[in-house]
């Protein structure tokens, strides 16, 4: 959940299934209920920032979108992608319970203007590993140069 000067945004994870969408709401405070709904496409919204007062989240799938004004439209990607197609994306994407690789407050807008992410792409079963050009730490995404890798914990 954050906060922009208008309204309150509200992620959401879908546990139903895989298949099902999360949900993003924009709540303007004064209505009875949410006032407007945005789907992603991806099953969970797993951590928000706000960006010059734009609402920016970063779903299930490692990719970051930012609000649009009319849809969240994607502007950066995590490099999960290693071509073996087994662990393309990140530790427990595709299970519908937490833990998550990003913690709902695992993003942060920095005094530069980047975002920052701490992602743990670690799986907890010792027969696999992880792709090489995904390692966790802290991941910095700017317009200019979308995502890098900034430090390893």
């Amino acid at each position: 959940m954050v906060e922009t000067t208008d309204s309150l945004w509200l992620g959401t994870s879908n546990n139903k299934s895989k298949t099902y969408r999360a949900t993003i709401f924009r709540w303007d405070g004064i209505a009875a209920q949410a006032n407007e709904r945005y789907l992603l496409k991806a099953h969970a919204a797993l951590a928000m920032c706000v960006l010059d007062d734009v609402p920016y989240v970063m779903d299930s799938n490692g990719v970051l979108s930012k609000f649009t004004g009319s849809s969240f439209e994607e502007v950066g990607r995590l490099p999960f992608f290693n071509g073996s197609g087994a662990n393309d994306f990140p530790r427990n994407s595709d299970v519908l319970s937490n833990p998550q690789f990003i913690q709902h407050n695992g993003m942060v807008v920095t005094k530069s203007g980047t975002i920052e992410v701490l992602v743990s792409n670690l799986y907890e079963d010792s027969g696999i590993t992880y792709p090489e050009n995904m390692a966790s730490g802290i991941w910095e995404w700017s317009p200019e140069f979308g995502f890098v890798h900034k430090h390893s914990l």
